[in-house]
């Protein structure tokens, strides 16, 4: 979660390169942890794909968090990442 919080930061400090780097990072090490990490890895990046302006790449990475979301089992959890999904629609 340490390199999903920095991408986030750097998204509300308006730094897209370095919220999309720290996303990459974040996917990279999230593909074998639960659906709801790997769910919060997608999301880091759809934002940082909006801050750039790419919004076809944001919709992509937009589904494909929600797809993980659908996955979590935890009630908490899953309402967690769709409140911050549903931030970026």
């Amino acid at each position: 979660m340490g390199y999903w919080q920095a991408s986030r930061i750097q998204a509300l400090l308006g730094n897209a390169a370095e919220a999309h780097r720290y996303a990459d990072v974040c996917l990279s090490y999230s593909h074998e942890l639960e659906p709801f990490y790997l769910g919060y890895a997608f999301e880091a990046l759809a934002r940082a794909a909006k801050l750039i302006g790419n919004t076809a790449e944001s919709k992509q990475f937009l589904a494909a968090a929600a797809a993980q979301a659908d996955r979590v089992s935890r009630k908490e959890d899953r309402a967690l990442l769709e409140s911050d999904l549903n931030s970026l629609r």
